[in-house]
């Protein structure tokens, strides 16, 4: 009985461990960076939204930005004055 419950204890331990090690990976941010711009060229000032999260950055004024998202953010909502609303999906590689 008593090799059981170590057994037992060693299993659970193990299975604790997956669980947060999976939790950690989850939460996991990286950072994307890109440009906005059009047929004129960057565009300053232009806000790049995580869809459906607060996550946001601001384009300088050569149109670069950079944000962190955890893995499984994939779409971003782009606003300016200078274009239209635009929704762009990224993929990873």
């Amino acid at each position: 009985m008593k090799s059981v419950l170590i057994s037992g204890t060693k299993s659970l331990i193990q299975l604790c461990f997956f669980l947060s090690v999976s939790v950690l990976a989850a939460q996991q941010k990286e950072v994307v960076t890109g440009v906005v711009k059009n047929v004129d060229g960057p565009i300053q000032g232009a806000v790049i939204t995580v869809k459906n999260t607060f996550n946001e950055a601001v384009t300088n004024l050569k149109g670069e930005f950079s944000i962190k998202v955890t893995l499984d953010d994939t779409v971003f909502e782009i606003t300016s004055f200078a274009m239209e609303y635009k929704e762009m999906s990224i993929k990873r590689g």
